[in-house]
C-alpha cells in the first residue's frame, strides 16, 4: 500500500495524486476540506447537510425536498430568485442538488475567475434564504411535476413500496418527493412557515460537510471558506436516533409480489443488517458481494443461467445509513425463473452453505484488495463538481484520514466480521420481492404515492424450513485466481509524434489510427473499432437479428470478461445502421487480450436452442417495454424516426421479432463477417508498433472479403422544406402517462466552423432563460432543456419539455413567445454581457479533457464518422471570438424567427392521457380534462394569429411515406489524410 497511498494533511491520497488537501473546522462547527488543483479549468464546492426527508413533519411528506428546491429561488443578499443560475450560466457554469432520507447535498461548478462571487452566492444558501411567497407558490407545481414525471418509473414505484412494507414507526416509511396533495392542500403562507421552521432548525452549521475545489492556493480557499461561510449559524448537533429500524420482526419472512408498469421479472432477496458503516476499513459485506456477484466458472449466476431461470444477477449492500443497512441478491429472472423463484431463492442458500462451511481463503481477499489498490492508484480524475458532491458526502461517514481513499480500498481481512454478515444472511432474517407481469390479477393491495399493485403475505413455514436446510451443490465453486490481473505498468517510451491521431494504415480491408497519451500518463489503453457490414440494417428482420447478435455474444462472454471487468478492465459493444462497434478499455497490459478474444468470440458465434431463446425473449420485452418510457423519450426518438435516412422503428421491430428463428440468427452472424471493413483507434500507453502487432492479431479471424468502396456508405439526415414548419403528434404510447413531451428542432443546415459556432453561442444565451421562463415561471413541467444538437453532419437548435400541466400545442406556443422574447432580450443586451458569454462558450470548447478516455472519444468522434477534422473545437472556438450581438441577431432572424422563409421546424408531440389534441392551425379555446383556463387557450390563439400569415404547418401522418417526399442532406465531407511514415 506504501507505493500507491501517502497522505496529505492527515489524508490519505493516491500517490499520483497531485492536488493539495486540507481539512478544517470552522468556530461555528463547519467541517470543510479544501482542495487546490493547479490544473483545474472550472472550480466548484459542494454542500452536504445531514438532514432529509426521514425528518419531514408527519403532515407535510416533501417539505426537506421542497426546501431544496426553494434555496435555488433567492437569498437576503441577492434576492433576484434567478441571480445564482443567471450568474453560473453566464460564466459557464451549472448546478443541482438531490434529497435522500438522510442527506440534501448541493452542488456547483463556475469558470475559476468567477468562482469567489459564485461561492458568496452560494453560501447565502445557509445563511439567509428569502423563501418569497409567490416562489414557494410556484415551486411546489415544480415538486409536483417532479413527482408525476416519476410515476411511471418502476424504479421509484419499486422503492416505495419497500419503504410503504417497512417499519411505520421508522421515519424510512415515508414518502419523501412530496406533491400537491403533500404541499398544496395547506395555505401557502402556513407551509412557508414550515419551510422557515424546517431551515431554522436543521440547517446547522455542526451537521453541515463543505468541500471547494479550485484552482487557488490552499491559504486562499480557507480565507473565503472561513470569510463566506462563517455567518452559517451553529444551531446544535442535530442527532437523528430512532427507537426502531425499519425491518423489524412484522417486517421480516414476507414475500412481496409486485405488478410492474414495464414487463419486469426481478427477485430480490433482502436481509436487514446492522449499520455498516463503522467496519470500512474492513468492509465484510465486500467479499460477500464479490464471491455472491461472481459471474465466472462455478458462480451462482452461472449455475441460474443453465438452469434457465436468470439473464443476471447482482449483489452488495443496497441500503447504507447510520442506524441500519441492507444486503441484497437480486435476478433478472426469465420467463421460466418466475416459476421458480423457490428454487432460486434455495440455490443463494446453497452458495451460503457453500461459503460457510469451506469459510474465504485469504487469497481472495488479497486479490480483491490489490486490485482495488491498483484502481485507485491508477484512477482517472474527477471533474471537480462531481468530486465535490461525492467527497462531501463521504465527508458525513467517514473520518477525516479515510475521506479520500476509505470507500476505494479494502484495508483488512476480519473472518469473525464476515461471519457475522453471514450469520445475518438467513430465511428467518429475509425479504422477497418478486416483480412480475403475471401478478396484474393477484396483487390486490394498491400503494398509494404511485398507485402500484403489490401483495405483501408472509412466507410459508415449510419454504423457511427448505431454505434453512440447503444441501452441498456441487457446481458452486469458490473463484479461481484472476489471469486478467496487470504485471506490467511501464510507460511507452516513443509516443506518437503529433497531438492528433496519426493514420498508420489504410487498406481496402481498413484503417489503424494511433495517438499516445502524453497528458495523462498512465498504464492505460482505450481500443476503438467500428466494423461496417452492409448485412446490419438492411431491414427491420436483420436489425432485430443484429440486436440479438450482439446480445448472445455479450451473454456468451460473461463468465470470461468477469475476471476482466474486476481486474479493470471494460468492454462494449453496440450496432448502428452501418456497423458493429466495439469498444475496450482498461491497463494495456492485458486488454488487447480481452479484445482478441471478444473478436474471436464474435466471429466463432454458436447459441444453442436454450439461449436463444432467453435472449430472445429479452430482446423483446425491451422493445416492448419501450413504450413505458417518458414522453419526452419517446418525443426524442420520433424525431430521429423523422429525419435519419434509414431507422426501423421500434414497432417495426417489434413485429419482426415474432418470425425470427435459431437458425435465422446463426446465419445472420456468418453473413455479417462475409464482407467486412474496420476503422481502429487505439488511444493510451501504446506507440505504433505495438498497435499495429495487437491489431492484427485481433483481427486474425476476420477473413471476409473487403467492402468495395462505394458499400461503405455513411447515415445521411432528411432534409426538410425551408419555410415550412413540420408537426408529428400523435397519443404517448404509454397510455397511463398523465405527462406529454414536446420535442421542437430547428434544421440549420450542414455543419460548418461559423454555423456552429454561431448555435452554439446562441444556445448559451437561451439555456438558462428558457429554464427560468418555461420552467420556473411558467411552471410547464419539470423538465425543460434546450441546446445546440448536430446529427448526420447537420446542425439543429432545440428545446426538449415534458409537461404534465399543458398540452402540447399549448407548450408549442409558449415555446414560440419565449423564443420572440428571448431575440428582444439579446438586442437590449449589453456587449459587456455578451462578452462573458461568448467567453463561456469559448472556454468549453477549449476545455481540456479530464480523462484519458474524454480525450480519446473526442478524437473517436471524428474517426467513426471518418471526418477527421481533429481541430474543429479549437476553429469553432476561434469562430466565437469574432461574433458579435447583430451576428446572433441575423442568426434568429434567418432560422429561428416565425417571419423568416428560411427557417425549418420539426415538432414532436407525445400527447398524455390527460391532453387533447388540438391542430394549431385550427386551434379553439377547447378544454382539456385538466379544463385549460381561458388565458390559455388565448395564448394559443395569439401565436396563431401571429404564426397565420407566415407560416404553413404540415401535419406528419406516416414518417415513411413523409420521408419518402423529402431529399437527403449530402454525406458529411472526409477530409483526406496520409498514411504516416515513421
Amino acid at each position: 500500500m506504501e507505493t500507491s497511498v501517502r497522505r496529505k494533511d492527515g489524508i490519505d491520497v493516491s500517490a499520483n495524486d497531485q492536488r493539495d488537501y486540507r481539512h478544517l473546522e470552522l468556530e461555528n462547527g463547519l467541517c470543510v476540506l479544501l482542495v487546490s488543483d493547479a490544473e483545474a479549468e472550472k472550480s466548484a464546492a459542494a454542500m452536504d447537510v445531514h438532514v432529509g426527508y426521514h425528518s419531514d413533519p408527519n403532515n407535510l411528506a416533501g417539505l426537506a425536498h421542497f426546501l431544496e428546491h426553494m434555496l435555488f429561488m433567492g437569498t437576503e443578499k441577492y434576492p433576484d430568485e434567478n441571480s445564482y443560475s443567471q450568474y453560473l450560466s453566464a460564466h459557464g457554469g451549472s448546478s443541482n442538488a438531490y434529497t435522500s432520507g438522510t442527506d440534501t447535498n448541493y452542488y456547483f461548478d463556475v469558470r475559476t475567475p468567477y468562482f469567489y462571487e459564485a461561492l458568496d452566492r452560494f453560501a447565502q444558501f445557509f445563511i439567509a434564504p428569502l423563501f418569497t411567497s409567490d416562489a414557494t407558490e410556484r415551486e411546489m407545481n415544480a415538486v409536483n411535476s417532479e413527482n408525476n414525471k416519476n410515476l411511471q418509473n418502476d424504479a421509484w414505484r419499486l422503492d416505495q413500496i419497500v419503504k410503504t412494507t417497512s417499519n411505520p414507526n421508522h421515519p424510512y416509511h415515508k414518502f419523501g418527493t412530496g406533491n400537491l396533495v403533500t404541499l398544496g392542500t395547506k395555505p401557502k403562507e402556513e407551509v412557508r412557515a414550515e419551510l422557515i421552521a424546517f431551515h431554522a432548525k436543521y440547517y446547522s452549521a455542526r451537521i453541515m460537510k463543505l468541500v471547494i475545489v479550485a484552482k487557488e492556493d490552499l491559504d486562499t480557499l480557507e480565507s473565503w471558506a472561513r470569510k463566506l461561510f462563517s455567518p452559517i449559524e451553529d444551531k446544535g448537533m442535530k442527532t437523528f436516533v430512532y427507537d426502531q429500524v425499519p425491518f423489524e420482526a412484522p417486517q421480516l419472512q414476507r414475500r412481496i409480489h409486485v405488478t410492474p408498469v414495464k414487463d419486469l421479472r426481478t427477485i430480490e432477496i433482502a436481509w436487514p443488517l446492522p449499520p455498516m458503516r463503522q467496519d470500512f476499513l474492513e468492509k465484510p459485506t465486500s467479499i460477500l458481494s464479490h464471491l455472491l456477484g461472481h459471474e465466472g466458472p462455478g458462480s451462482l449466476l452461472s449455475y441460474l443461467k443453465k438452469m434457465k431461470w436468470v439473464n443476471e444477477l447482482s449483489a452488495g449492500l443496497m441500503k447504507d445509513h447510520d442506524d441500519w443497512s441492507m444486503f441484497c441478491v437480486e435476478v433478472e429472472a426469465t420467463e421460466a425463473g418466475i416459476t421458480h423463484v423457490n428454487d432460486i431463492v434455495y440455490a443463494v442458500y446453497q452458495y451460503l452453505y457453500l461459503l460457510r462451511e469451506k469459510g474465504i481463503e485469504s487469497w481472495v481477499f488479497e486479490e480483491a484488495k490489490n486490485i482495488a489498490l491498483m484502481n485507485f492508484r491508477f484512477r482517472s480524475k474527477e471533474t471537480p463538481i462531481n468530486y465535490a458532491s461525492t467527497l462531501a458526502t463521504k465527508m458525513q461517514a467517514y473520518p477525516v484520514q479515510y475521506i479520500v481513499a476509505g470507500s476505494f480500498l479494502l484495508y483488512e481481512y476480519n473472518a469473525t466480521k464476515v461471519a457475522a454478515v453471514l450469520q445475518k444472511l438467513t430465511p428467518s432474517n429475509m425479504r422477497l420481492t418478486v416483480v412480475s407481469k403475471t401478478f396484474e390479477n393477484s396483487t390486490q393491495l394498491i400503494e398509494p404515492w404511485y398507485d402500484t399493485k403489490y401483495s405483501n403475505d408472509k412466507l410459508s413455514a415449510d419454504l423457511l424450513h427448505r431454505w434453512s436446510n440447503p444441501s452441498h451443490e456441487p457446481s458452486f465453486v469458490l473463484p479461481h485466481p484472476n489471469a486478467f490481473i496487470p504485471q506490467n505498468f511501464e510507460l511507452v517510451s516513443n509516443p506518437t509524434p503529433d497531438f492528433a491521431p496519426v493514420l498508420v494504415q489504410d487498406t481496402d480491408k481498413g484503417r489503424l489510427w494511433v495517438k499516445t497519451d502524453t497528458t495523462f500518463l498512465k498504464p492505460k489503453l482505450n481500443i476503438c473499432m467500428t466494423l461496417h457490414s452492409p448485412m446490419i440494417y438492411v431491414s427491420p428482420t436483420t436489425a432485430v437479428l443484429t440486436d440479438m447478435y450482439v446480445r448472445a455474444v455479450k451473454d456468451s462472454l460473461t463468465e470470461f470478461t468477469y475476471d476482466a471487468e474486476l481486474a479493470g478492465m471494460r468492454y462494449s459493444m453496440s450496432f448502428t445502421s452501418k456497423s458493429l462497434e466495439l469498444y475496450g478499455g482498461g491497463y494495456s497490459d492485458k486488454l488487447p487480450i480481452l479484445l482478441q478474444c471478444i473478436v474471436k468470440a464474435m466471429v466463432s458465434f454458436d447459441v444453442n436452442e436454450v439461449t436463444f431463446q432467453r435472449i430472445h425473449d429479452k430482446t423483446k420485452r425491451s422493445y416492448e417495454n419501450f413504450e413505458r418510457e417518458d414522453p419526452y423519450k419517446h418525443a426524442l426518438y420520433f424525431s430521429t424516426c423523422v429525419l435519419e435516412d434509414t431507422k426501423w422503428t421500434v414497432a417495426e421491430k417489434a413485429a419482426a421479432i415474432q418470425y425470427v428463428t435459431l437458425d435465422d440468427l446463426k446465419n445472420h452472424a456468418k453473413l455479417i463477417f462475409r464482407q467486412v471493413y474496420t476503422e481502429s483507434y487505439f488511444h493510451g500507453n501504446v506507440d505504433i508498433p505495438s498497435a499495429s502487432a495487437w491489431l492484427k492479431k485481433i483481427l486474425e479471424p476476420l477473413q471476409g472479403r473487403p467492402l468495395f468502396a462505394s458499400q461503405r456508405q455513411k447515415s445521411r439526415a432528411v432534409q426538410l422544406t425551408r419555410g415550412y414548419d413540420f408537426e408529428y403528434a400523435i397519443p404517448d404510447l404509454n397510455p397511463e402517462s398523465v405527462n406529454s413531451g414536446v420535442h421542437t428542432m430547428f434544421q440549420l443546415g450542414e455543419e460548418s466552423i461559423a454555423l456552429r459556432a454561431r448555435n452554439e453561442v446562441f444556445a448559451a444565451l437561451l439555456k438558462e432563460p428558457c429554464f427560468n421562463q418555461l420552467r420556473t415561471i411558467e411552471q410547464l413541467g419539470y423538465i425543460v432543456f434546450s441546446s445546440s444538437h448536430r446529427a448526420h453532419g447537420i446542425e439543429y437548435f432545440r428545446l426538449i419539455i415534458q409537461s404534465d400541466v399543458a398540452p402540447p400545442a399549448y407548450v408549442e406556443a409558449s415555446i414560440e413567445q419565449f423564443l420572440q422574447t428571448m431575440r428582444t432580450t439579446i438586442v437590449n443586451m449589453t456587449y459587456d454581457e455578451f462578452k462573458k458569454y461568448l467567453q463561456s462558450v469559448t472556454d468549453t470548447l477549449l476545455e481540456k479533457p479530464k480523462t484519458a478516455s474524454e480525450e480519446c472519444s473526442r478524437f473517436w468522434e471524428e474517426i467513426s464518422g471518418e471526418t477527421y477534422h481533429f481541430t474543429r473545437r479549437q476553429e469553432v472556438a476561434n469562430q466565437v471570438q469574432t461574433l458579435t450581438i447583430d451576428n446572433i441577431i441575423s442568426f434568429f432572424d434567418e432560422y429561428i424567427a416565425v417571419s423568416s422563409p428560411k427557417r425549418v421546424k420539426l415538432s414532436v408531440h407525445m400527447l398524455g392521457s390527460n391532453h387533447v389534441t388540438p391542430a394549431i392551425a385550427t386551434q379553439e379555446p377547447l378544454m382539456d380534462t385538466n379544463a385549460l383556463t381561458a388565458a390559455v387557450a388565448s395564448m394559443v390563439l395569439d401565436f396563431n394569429e401571429l404564426n397565420k400569415d407566415h407560416r404553413i404547418t404540415v401535419p406528419i401522418k406516416n414518417i415513411n411515406r413523409f420521408k419518402l417526399t423529402k431529399p437527403l442532406f449530402p454525406e458529411r465531407k472526409t477530409i483526406s489524410v496520409q498514411v504516416y511514415q515513421a
